[in-house]
C-alpha cells in the first residue's frame, strides 16, 4: 500500500510540474504570432507606401505627355485653320473667275478678253487720293479761314491799342477777350499751313484701318465694256459708259464713277502691267468719250 501511494503521489507531482511548462509554452506561442503579424503588417505598409509613390510618378509622367500632346494638337489645329482659310480664299477667287467666265459665255468674243489686276492700296496712296479730291474744297475753306483770321487779328490789335491809350474802358476781362481774339485769328491764318496736313493724315489713316476694303487684295478685271472690282466680300460691276472720268496722278490711276466713288489703281503695285493698263484706259476714253485728266 505504501508503495502504491508513493507512486500515485509521484505521478501527481509530475503532472503538477508539467502543467506550468505547457502554460508557458502556450504563452510564448501568441507572442510569436503577434511578432509575425507585426512584421507582415510592416511589410504590407512598406509595399503600400511604395506603390502609391510609383503610381504617382507614372501619373505625373502621363500628365506631361498629355499636355504636350494637347499643345501639338492645338498647333496642328491652328495650322489647319490657316491652311483652310487660304484654301477657301483661293477657292472663292476661282469660283468668282468661273462665274465671270460663265457670264462671258453669252458675250461676243471681242468682249470676253480682260486684263486682270491684283494689288493692295497703300496708305500713302490713299492719303494722296483724299488730298487730290479735297483740293477744291480746301482752297475755298482755306481762303475763307485766312480772311476771317486776318479780320480777328486786326480787331484784336486795334482794341488792345485803344485800351492801352485809354480811349476805351479797360480791365482784366477785356484784356483776356482781346488776346483770345488775336489767338483765334492767328490759328485760322496758320491752320492750313502748319496743322492741316497732320490732321488730314490722322483722319485718313483711321478710316483706312477700319475699312475692310483696304485689308484685302483688290482684284480688278478690265473688260472692253465694263470693269469688275472685288475686295473681300465686296464686289462691284461698272460699265464704262457710266463712269465720269479717268484721272491720272503721279502714283495712281483714278476711275471716277460716282459723286463719292472711285477705283484706285496704284502704279507702284502693278509695274509690269502699267503699259497695257495705260493703253486700255486710253481706248476706254476714246470709245466712250470720257475725259482723261492728268494731275
Amino acid at each position: 500500500m505504501d508503495e502504491m501511494e508513493k507512486r500515485e503521489l509521484d505521478g501527481a507531482q509530475k503532472i503538477e510540474d508539467e502543467t506550468p511548462v505547457q502554460g508557458a509554452q502556450e504563452d510564448k506561442a501568441p507572442e510569436s504570432g503577434s511578432q509575425t503579424d507585426e512584421k507582415a503588417g510592416a511589410q504590407e505598409d512598406g509595399a503600400g507606401n511604395d506603390e502609391p509613390a510609383q503610381n504617382g510618378a507614372q501619373e505625373d509622367g502621363a500628365g506631361d505627355e498629355t499636355v504636350q500632346a494637347e499643345e501639338q494638337e492645338s498647333q496642328a489645329g491652328r495650322t489647319e485653320e490657316q491652311t483652310d482659310s487660304e484654301a477657301q480664299e483661293e477657292a472663292d477667287s476661282e469660283s468668282e473667275d468661273e462665274e465671270d467666265d460663265e457670264e462671258n459665255d453669252s458675250l461676243p468674243e471681242d468682249l470676253k478678253k480682260y486684263l486682270k489686276l491684283v494689288y493692295r492700296v497703300p496708305l500713302d496712296v490713299y492719303v494722296d487720293f483724299n488730298r487730290i479730291f479735297m483740293v477744291q474744297n480746301v482752297k475755298k475753306a482755306k481762303k475763307r479761314t485766312i480772311i476771317l483770321g486776318v479780320i480777328e487779328v486786326i480787331m484784336g490789335v486795334a482794341f488792345l491799342i485803344a485800351m492801352l491809350m485809354g480811349k476805351v474802358h479797360s480791365g482784366l476781362i477785356y484784356y483776356v477777350i482781346t488776346f483770345l481774339l488775336i489767338a483765334m485769328g492767328l490759328y485760322g491764318m496758320l491752320y492750313y499751313k502748319l496743322l492741316f496736313e497732320k490732321s488730314l493724315r490722322k483722319t485718313v489713316k483711321k478710316h483706312y484701318e477700319q475699312n475692310d476694303y483696304f485689308q484685302h487684295d483688290v482684284i480688278v478685271k478690265l473688260y472692253p465694256n465694263r470693269f469688275i472690282e472685288q475686295s473681300g466680300e465686296y464686289k462691284n460691276v461698272v460699265y464704262w459708259y457710266n463712269i465720269h472720268e479717268i484721272r491720272e496722278a503721279e502714283n495712281m490711276f483714278m476711275i471716277v464713277f460716282g459723286d463719292h466713288r472711285c477705283l484706285l489703281i496704284p502704279k507702284s503695285e502693278i509695274p509690269g502691267q502699267l503699259q497695257e493698263l495705260n493703253q486700255r484706259l486710253e481706248k476706254v476714253c476714246t470709245d466712250f468719250e470720257k475725259p482723261r485728266i492728268k494731275i
